[in-house]
């Protein structure tokens, strides 16, 4: 079985994001990216531009301390769309733990960009509740 190109983006995208490899992670972006993020916490919200997105990434990083991790648990792809649903894992300092599903949707442009995105975790309110 052949994998969609897509497919293969998307999980090179996700090897990236755990090394923290931010010029890495830039590639997958069109320079005016909006990145749409659910819920009432400090992190949701829109995120506008490469620049902001990867800033972005930096705080999931440091807020953290490194150990945010998305692993794939399915990923479907077109030429035009890109949907992953993942587990997300992180702890924080004062002993908070994330453990969420969460579905994330992209828009394709031809060149393979990722122009626009939205999430949303299975879990809203434990997801609100971790980074707050």
């Amino acid at each position: 079985m052949i994998e969609h190109g897509g497919v293969a983006r998307a999980r090179t995208f996700l090897d990236a994001l755990a090394r923290g490899d931010e010029q890495a992670m830039g590639d997958f972006f069109a320079d005016d990216v909006a990145w749409h993020v659910a819920g009432s916490h400090p992190l949701s919200g829109d995120h506008r531009g490469k620049e902001e997105l990867l800033g972005y990434f930096g705080e999931l990083r440091s807020r953290t301390d490194g150990t945010y991790a998305l692993e794939a648990e399915s990923v479907l792809s077109t030429d035009h769309h890109t949907a992953l649903f993942t587990r997300a894992t992180a702890s924080r300092e004062d002993g908070r733990a994330l453990d969420v599903l969460l579905a994330h949707a992209f828009t394709v442009r031809s060149d393979g960009l990722w122009r626009e995105y939205w999430v949303c975790a299975a879990d809203q309110d434990a997801e609100d509740t971790f980074w707050t």
